[in-house]
């Protein structure tokens, strides 16, 4: 009988609150957890049941780049992380992945080629340039590698995120989207919250969000590089260029970097079974 439990060493850490399970393939008989991966993820990042976490990331060797990184939501799904990077990138170095004095690396996501610098804890994750952003009348959408809605509003505090992504749904307007609230403060600074697709509830901070929320500010407010990005978790700086407008409702950009603090929780086994 084929065996259906199994010791799954990981690394777990956070960016600005967005907390996440790293798992090293090489550190393990993989195979099995490929095969099952929704459901690993939907049993370990349940929080009270399981190790808890915004989302799941495995960590890969390959042969052109640095490493390769693979992420799911809580619910199994695939998308683009940006905090989840800024915590891999750390994560491989520390698995030996490059050496420990590099500071830049390139590793591969989704057949997109991403580079991040490391300084420290802190890690800039430059985003590959992206086509445009489109305005509407009463939303923004940004596709960075993962999908964004972005609202602006000025009563950011007492806004109910579920309510209003229940709501985003019924619209049917950004069909499995994050929910981006922002509040303009200055030309250089916002605040932001989010709700994330995914995971279906607010996260005290979210990587692509806070890139989404900066990008969309200026075409709504004006906001010039580099943004300053508030979250409850704490506090990003970025930076981007505004390329060539592209016919309404659309403008470009590139050159998009976002500086975030990684932090780390714990290292363990989790004992996985395939009920």
């Amino acid at each position: 009988m084929a065996t259906t439990s199994y010791w799954v060493p990981f690394d777990k850490a956070h960016v600005h609150g967005n907390d996440f399970i790293l798992i090293d393939l090489q550190a393990l008989d993989h195979s099995f957890l490929l095969e099952n991966i929704a459901h690993f993820c939907r049993k370990t990042a349940r929080r009270h049941h399981g190790i808890g976490a915004d989302g799941v990331l495995l960590l890969k060797e390959h042969t052109s780049y640095n490493f390769e990184m693979f992420f799911y939501n809580p619910d199994g799904s695939t998308s683009m992380c940006g905090n989840g990077a800024k915590a891999l990138t750390l994560f491989a170095k520390r698995q030996g992945f490059f050496p420990k004095e590099q500071q830049s690396v390139q590793f591969l996501h989704k057949k997109e080629v991403y580079k991040a610098t490391i300084e420290e804890d802190n890690v800039t994750l430059q985003m590959p340039d992206f086509p445009f952003v489109k305005h509407n009348e009463d939303y923004t959408i940004v596709h960075n590698g993962a999908k964004h809605c972005v609202q602006f509003t000025n009563h950011l505090a007492t806004e109910d995120l579920s309510t209003g992504y229940q709501n985003m749904l019924k619209e049917k307007k950004c069909q499995h989207h994050n929910l981006n609230l922002v509040q303009y403060l200055d030309n250089h600074t916002i605040k932001i919250r989010t709700y994330e697709n995914g995971v279906f509830s607010e996260t005290l901070s979210c990587g692509t969000g806070a890139i989404a929320a900066a990008l969309a500010s200026v075409k709504k407010y004006q906001t010039q590089s580099p943004t300053i990005v508030h979250t409850a978790g704490g506090v990003y700086k970025i930076h981007f260029k505004v390329g060539v407008q592209v016919t309404e409702p659309h403008t470009q950009f590139t050159s998009i970097t976002s500086t975030g603090t990684v932090s780390w929780i714990c290292k363990g086994q989790y004992y996985y079974t395939l009920d």
